[in-house]
């Protein structure tokens, strides 16, 4: 990714359990901001709907949940595991975040759930198509538990399984970029 996530954290090693555990809670955390905080859209309706008193009332308020939310993550052991990009975000203003910053924020949905099946607490992976995931999919059922007890029982899938899935995501996301390229018009090697 942008922020280069895998080889910062992960090196070209696969991925240990004490590693991919609090990366998962981080993510998490960070996703979690997607469903608690209104996206960028509907805060500038509310901006155009409220004076300038009952804004400022609003985004200081919002703010201040921001903030102890933050505080909280920056609390824990996983923290470290946050991308500098996520950290961005999270220290954001509501009325700062952009649109584009959410959705990539969102966006981290599918990876999430792809750390959590690796670590068996989903079953399936997220399907490989073009639709995004939702992120309330992944609070509608109980794979969060807290963070000592996760670190210490949750297990990584054994490494075939991984490996194989990871073969078949890197198949699909070839195919995907090919053909984003051939529409694009691009002279392919």
């Amino acid at each position: 990714g942008k922020d280069g996530l895998m080889f910062s954290l992960f090196g070209k090693k696969a991925p240990r359990e004490r590693d991919v555990v609090p990366r998962t809670y981080a993510l998490h955390a960070a996703v979690m901001q997607t469903i608690v905080f209104p996206p960028p859209d509907v805060i500038e309706a509310l901006r155009r709907e409220r004076s300038k008193e009952e804004w400022t009332k609003f985004c200081r308020e919002l703010n201040a949940k921001r903030a102890e939310h933050l505080a909280g993550i920056k609390k824990r052991e996983y923290a470290r595991f946050l991308t500098p990009v996520e950290r961005n975000i999270l220290e954001k203003s509501i009325a700062e975040v952009t649109m584009q910053e959410y959705l990539n924020l969102q966006w981290r949905t599918e990876a999430l759930q792809v750390l959590l099946w690796s670590l068996q607490r989903i079953p399936l992976l997220p399907s490989m198509n073009d639709d995004q995931s939702a992120p309330e999919d992944i609070f509608k059922s109980p794979v969060m538990e807290p963070f000592e007890a996760g670190i210490a029982t949750w297990k990584l899938r054994d490494r075939r399984e991984i490996d194989k899935s990871r073969d078949l995501a890197e198949l699909w996301n070839w195919r995907s970029r090919t053909r984003q390229l051939i529409e694009s018009g691009a002279t392919l090697d």
